[in-house]
Parts: C-alpha cells; structure tokens; sequence
C-alpha cells in the first residue's frame, strides 16, 4: 500500500476515535409519537313509509264485469322523522288466492281468483315521496283485470289484492302532485 494510502486511512481511522469519543457523551434521541383521529359520522333517516290501497271503479259502477278494469290507489304516508325522500322502486301484486274472494260458493273461489288479473309498476320518473309527514295518493292506473273468460260463477264475488310496495332513500325532488303509474 502507498505511504500516502496508509497515511489517509489512520487519519481517518483516529478522526472515527475521536468523533466517538467526543460524541459518547452525548446522547442523540428522536421521540416519536403516534395518535388516532375520530370523525365521526352518520347515516341519514328514512323511516318506514306505510300503505294503504283501495280499488277504485268508474264513476256509476259498483263491480267490474268480465274484460273490464278498476284502478288501486295506495296511499303512503310518511312519518315524521325522515330525512330523505322515498322513491317507489316498483310496485308488485300478490297473486289473488282463494281466500281472497268472498260472496261467491267455496268451491268457485279458486277459479274467480284465477281470472282476476293484476300489473306490475315499476316507475321510470316522478314517483318520489316527500320526506315531510303527510299523505300521498298513488294511482295505479287499470291495475286488476277481470278476464274476460271469467264466467257468471264470479257474479257478485268480493276480492282483496295485495300490493307490495319498495322505497328507497333518495335525495331526487319529491314529487309535487299525487302519482300516477302506469304500464307500458
């Protein structure tokens, strides 16, 4: 090794011994600290909207005859409490059994049920409930059908329909007037 080479490395060697001598005595620390942020949040509110329907016939008719049909209205009513509107997803009917008819023989009852027919809604625009407390009518418009091969077994029959109704929480503009749904 060159006499220069050695030189440089026990310069650099004893600078080391003495950095670390000079330096044992003095303590070099970093404290470090960790902490945990809340935010805290919340859903919004929308309370269950209730239903109640109702056939609605021509004006002057009391039933509905073979090929003909009656409208439903639900009326929905918002409690108080929520805090987003409701939109009608869709509007779906149970299928009519015989323990929904009455007024007619027992042994009839399935074969009316059978020629009642009921649609399926499933709004496109304009069916949003307001979340304010209050009513709101929706027509179904021809919802139930009496079939037209229905025969005179079914004079004077009474029927339930059953609708299923689903909502879902919106920010849309509620609709300003009463709904009405229609069928394609």
């Amino acid at each position: 090794m060159s006499k220069n080479r050695k030189r440089a490395t026990t310069v650099a060697a004893a600078g080391a011994v003495i950095a670390i001598a000079i330096g044992g005595g003095v303590a070099w620390a970093a404290f470090n600290r960790a902490t945990t942020a809340n935010a805290a949040g919340n859903s919004e509110t929308f309370k269950p909207l209730t239903v109640a329907g109702t056939i609605v016939l021509d004006t002057g008719t009391t039933g509905l005859l073979p090929g003909e049909n009656a409208n439903v209205n639900i009326k929905v009513t918002t409690p108080a409490g929520s805090t987003v509107n409701g939109k009608i997803k869709s509007v779906t009917p149970k299928t009519v059994v015989a323990g929904d008819i009455g007024g007619i023989v027992e042994t009839d009852k399935a074969a009316c049920a059978g020629w009642l027919g009921l649609k399926t809604y499933v709004p496109t625009a304009n069916a949003v409930i307001a979340k304010t407390a209050g009513d709101v009518n929706v027509l179904l418009t021809d919802a139930v059908t009496l079939h037209t091969d229905a025969t005179e077994i079914c004079s004077g029959m009474t029927f339930t329909t059953k609708w299923d109704v689903v909502f879902e929480a919106t920010r849309e503009d509620a609709t300003p007037t009463a709904i009405v749904l229609t069928t394609p």
